[in-house]
């Protein structure tokens, strides 16, 4: 029924006649119908209120028909309101041009009332389910920048985990860029004593909120030390920890490979150990590349898993490499197009000359379709130079 409509119809005809029988007729419907007797009049009254429906007298004085639908669909305000054109059969090439213009549909002159009443109905419905629709496109955009916030807010706090560059005693830098809004990298470095330097990097399966959750969990777990009772100077016991804490029957079937190494800048050791993660590489000053490989089930797989402690003196003037997957393993439709053996090889031509990381990052963006990552990249770079006293401020 129409007078389940509680719109406004504004009636626009120059004969009061008119005006009155179709405001009666509209007001038997259950409408609010209102009235104007010229295009000027009917524009000021479309100003100053909101209707759902204008029904429209073709021929009019002054601004005609035309002119007031044109006006109505140029206007940001206004444009969703509906306009039935009434006309006389003669007038149909107007017509016409009105609904070209966007006039909604026409009712012929004499009007019958149960055209009325189906015309009106229809156009009132489409108004009101195009309100609707607004309503929700606009609670959806809400909902869209609300939730942009708080994915802003979620990835600033997973970087601001991440440890500062720092210069002393030897220059550590790294690179990381999400491929999507969160990522499932994480990273991290800092002294446990004097002269013990951890270093570490991880991978959490897929992408997104669960996947950044559990990086950062995992990172706070090492970088604050809360585990007590462990050596946080044995790798592999550092990793049988890790794993039992995380296992992926308890993190929604999550996973990550990771790498945790510690190295003595008195000795000049370096003890490490792996979980399926990208093989660490230690690069000297003449070209010469070692690979500290990472032979240990993934993280969270299965409980008490143990994990070998690994050990090699680190040369005079050399760099050490932790990378991701993300930064090597790149696939193309006929193959690879990048893999570890490329990345070894671009870091033994440079010799550590130049900006290694950020070229290379280029290298791994240009070979991806319209420069977009399809995994999150990361990558460090800790260059054991400068044999001085760590400052642990």
């Amino acid at each position: 029924m129409v007078a389940d409509f509680d719109g406004r119809v504004l009636v626009v005809d120059d004969e009061e006649a008119n005006r009155s029988m179709l405001c009666r007729q509209l007001s038997r419907l259950g409408l609010d119908a209102q009235s104007a007797a010229s295009g000027d009049d009917a524009i000021e009254r479309l100003k100053e209120s909101s209707f759902d429906l204008v029904l429209l007298e073709v021929m009019l004085p002054g601004v005609s028909g035309v002119d007031v639908v044109n006006l109505l669909k140029k206007s940001e305000a206004m444009r969703e309101v509906r306009v039935l054109m009434g006309s006389a059969l003669g007038e149909m090439d107007i017509v016409c041009k009105c609904i070209e213009s966007g006039a909604e549909d026409f009712l012929p002159k004499p009007i019958q009332a149960t055209l009325l009443r189906s015309r009106v109905g229809a156009c009132i419905e489409k108004k009101r389910s195009r309100d609707r629709e607004q309503t929700y496109l606009k609670e959806i955009e809400r909902t869209q920048q609300r939730l942009a916030s708080e994915l802003k807010e979620a990835a600033d706090y997973l970087h601001s985990v991440f440890p500062e560059e720092i210069q002393n005693p030897f220059p550590v830098h790294w690179k990381h860029v999400p491929c999507s809004e969160l990522a499932g990298d994480a990273f991290g470095y800092h002294w446990i004593d004097e002269d013990h330097f951890a270093i570490y990097i991880l991978d959490v399966s897929g992408h997104g909120v669960r996947a950044a959750l559990l990086a950062a969990s995992a990172i706070n777990v090492i970088r604050s030390k809360m585990v007590k009772g462990i050596d946080w100077h044995d790798p592999g016991q550092v990793l049988q920890t890790m794993n039992n804490m995380f296992l992926m029957e308890r993190q929604n079937h999550l996973f990550f490979t990771m790498w945790y190494g510690v190295y003595n800048r008195r000795t000049h050791q370096l003890k490490y150990s792996g979980a399926g993660h990208p093989s660490a590489m230690i690069v000297t000053e003449d070209g010469h590349l070692v690979e500290l490989e990472s032979n240990g089930l993934i993280v969270g797989v299965m409980e008490d898993q143990e994990y070998q402690t690994e050990k090699i003196e680190i040369p005079e003037a050399s760099t050490r490499y932790l990378i991701t997957d993300g930064s090597c393993e790149l696939n193309g439709d006929n193959g690879p197009l990048l893999e570890v053996d490329d990345l070894l090889a671009f870091i033994k031509e440079r010799k550590n000359r130049g900006d290694i990381i950020q070229d290379w990052y280029q290298t791994v963006k240009d070979r991806h379709p319209e420069q977009i990552l399809d995994d999150d990249f990361t990558m460090l770079a800790a260059s054991f130079r400068d044999r001085s006293e760590p400052s642990l401020a």
